[in-house]
């Protein structure tokens, strides 16, 4: 039965893909002007299953996985399963988001559950094979999916946000106009405020960030993200006592939201304390929901040693921390561990050890188009000028081809060969907002001569304050330039 199932799943899927591929061509119409057509009347996502109970489970874990909160999503899930075994929509949610799960194992139960959603709704089919081709990367399948998903119900808030989230690519102005719609259709709703604050904010908008999220807030004031949001952007404003205390209230509202923990060490290393940034850790510990997130309060750890600028306990903790991934076979954190060593090593242990590093993450797993960033951080930082480069061609072959960090990573790796003239040039053509981007110019304009602009440069990157727990790069950016 289960391997019958899986291949109904598959074949459904690829029928599915193709009338979804080629679905405005068959109306001649895209998701708005198809609502418009639909007289007016609209329909939204209902769900199959037997048992009333378990459908407002299922709604509830869905609310929470639109607002972060997975860990609860995941128990309220297995509530509505446990009300109605044969739930396939709540069964596919749950495989998607459930920790402690292999790849192979979550594609194969998302293929079972799309395999029992042949027999529920057609808009439960396509939005749950939109989101699982989002998840393995085929990302113009799930862009047309879920815009099929849209025209079947287009007044579903739920299936909105998705749709909208499809649309351009994060930060740019089409994403933002999509959102847009999804509020206007839906002002009560409240994880469109949510999104929309954090697009604002990536898209340099700070007031409009602040305003959306203090919405978000006042929509759903009963939900512990709606305070994690507002205390985080209030925290990149340089508010730290305004975001500490939303932190705290997240957590009383829920003290199993891992989020209120690590955005309290980040807002308490933001404001010079590392020892409540630490306690702060280690409160959350018994609420990170697997293995691998309580381990990885140990890179959290050594972030907040860095941001303190205690290198000697920083790499004390980040050489536990990948002895521990590699002793529970976490080789995907191990390989990012050892880069971010390969880093901290070439600024202030032994440059010696980068190759070393850099081996080792490679022998774990394939590198990411992160950490073929780091990669190439970590060459430059040692002086490996060639290997520094190649690693930022290899960052702008994996990446998407408008993201402008490459010519950060290109500029860097000139400064080191000498060329700094060359390297101004470069750097001139990234963001010039990303704590390397701000670091890297300090170096050029101090290399050129220019003190005075170098030392602006250098305070842009301390004044930073977008810091989050795990992850390193803006604390690393801080000691490079101080």
């Amino acid at each position: 039965m289960r391997v019958q199932r899986v291949q109904t799943g598959v074949r459904l899927e690829k029928r599915l893909l193709v009338a979804a591929l080629t679905f405005g061509a068959f109306l001649g119409v895209g998701p708005a002007d198809a609502k418009a057509q639909s007289g007016g009347d609209g329909t939204v996502l209902s769900v199959t299953t037997t048992s009333a109970q378990a459908e407002e489970h299922f709604w509830k874990g869905f609310d929470d996985i639109e607002n972060f909160f997975t860990s609860r999503a995941i128990r309220r899930l297995e509530e509505a399963l446990d009300l109605d075994p044969d739930f396939a929509m709540a069964d596919f949610m749950h495989a998607r988001y459930a920790p402690g799960t292999t790849r192979p194992e979550r594609m194969e139960r998302m293929a079972d559950a799309i395999g029992a959603l042949a027999h529920a709704s057609p808009a439960e089919l396509t939005l749950a094979t939109a989101i699982r081709e989002q998840y393995v990367g085929n990302l113009d399948a799930a862009r047309a999916l879920y815009t099929a998903a849209y025209a079947l119900v287009p007044d579903d808030p739920h299936v909105a946000l998705y749709y909208a989230l499809s649309v351009g690519t994060p930060a740019s102005p089409q994403r933002l106009a999509a959102l847009g719609e999804v509020r206007e259709a839906h002002p009560e709703f409240p994880a469109a405020a949510d999104v929309i604050a954090y697009t604002q904010w990536s898209m340099g908008d700070a007031v409009g960030s602040r305003r959306s999220v203090t919405r978000y807030l006042e929509l759903d004031p009963l939900h512990p993200n709606s305070h994690d949001s507002y205390a985080e952007l209030f925290q990149f404003s340089g508010l730290f006592e305004d975001a500490i205390a939303h932190y705290e209230r997240a957590l009383e509202l829920d003290p199993t939201f891992p989020g209120g923990y690590t955005g309290l060490a980040e807002a308490h290393s933001l404001a010079g304390r590392g020892d409540m940034a630490r306690a702060a850790l280690e409160r959350g510990a018994p609420h990170m929901g697997s293995t691998a997130s309580r381990d990885n309060l140990l890179r959290a750890k050594a972030n907040t040693y860095l941001m303190e600028g205690d290198v000697r306990r920083a790499l004390e903790t980040l050489r536990e921390a990948v002895r521990t991934f590699e002793a529970n076979d976490n080789r995907t954190q191990a390989a990012q561990v050892h880069h971010e060593l390969a880093i901290a090593q070439a600024l202030f242990g032994d440059a010696g050890t980068v190759i070393s590093h850099l081996s080792k993450a490679t022998q774990h797993r394939e590198a990411t188009v992160a950490q073929h960033a780091l990669a190439s951080i970590a060459h430059g930082l040692a002086g490996h000028a060639d290997a520094a480069y190649a690693a930022a061609d290899a960052y702008a072959r994996a990446a998407e081809p408008a993201d402008e960090f490459v010519f950060a990573l290109r500029a860097y790796a000139l400064m080191v060969r000498g060329n700094a003239e060359e390297a101004r040039s470069m750097l001139l053509r990234s963001s010039l907002r990303g704590p390397w981007e701000m670091a890297f110019m300090a170096l050029v304009e101090k290399s050129l001569g220019n003190e005075s602009d170098a030392r602006r440069w250098e305070r842009s990157v301390m004044a930073d304050n977008q810091h989050r727990a795990f992850d390193l790069n803006l604390a690393f950016a801080r000691l490079l330039v101080s």
